[in-house]
């Protein structure tokens, strides 16, 4: 949505990141998903990241999973000569750090240690007014980090992923 798309500038600006694109996508039109892939993949070949964040696919919220399943196969799609109409392939394919939403990863991967940026977390998720108009998100998201920092780490707030694409040395 726009209200959504101006909210994460917002946040973007308070972190110190640019958001790049809002694919336009209407919210819980279920017609569209096959659109996606094909956005993402055009996306991707314009920008080149080297790492693209999506949700898991185990999130419970349908929209998150369609998110998730379009960008892993964006992804790897990306780098081949499949879809030319939609930009040269990228070199290579980037890689994919996918994160907790409102179900926790089963068996994560990357585990990222988070507490130095607790505030700033906090503060950027008071950045989207929408979402927290019916639920506190801010309490729910870092008490999940406290969770799964004392889960994973024994202390601190973590934020944790699933990965593709990404080596163990590149994590370690």
């Amino acid at each position: 949505s726009r209200v959504r798309h101006k909210e994460a500038i917002t946040a973007g600006k308070r972190g110190g990141y640019t958001v790049l694109d809002n694919l336009g996508f209407v919210d819980r039109d279920r017609s569209q998903d096959h659109l996606i892939q094909s956005r993402l993949i055009d996306l991707l070949r314009a920008v080149c990241p080297d790492i693209v964040f999506a949700p898991h696919v185990g999130e419970s919220d349908y929209e998150h999973r369609v998110v998730s399943i379009a960008a892993r196969e964006a992804a790897w799609l990306s780098a081949t000569e499949i879809f030319p109409d939609l930009g040269p392939c990228m070199k290579t394919a980037p890689r994919i750090l996918f994160y907790e939403v409102w179900k926790n990863i089963d068996k994560p991967v990357v585990v990222s240690d988070i507490t130095k940026y607790q505030n700033k977390k906090q503060e950027m998720l008071q950045d989207f007014p929408s979402q927290m108009a019916q639920t506190d998100w801010v309490d729910g998201s870092l008490g999940n980090a406290r969770y799964r920092g004392a889960t994973t780490v024994g202390r601190g707030s973590v934020e944790v992923f699933e990965a593709t694409g990404i080596s163990i040395e590149e994590i370690l």
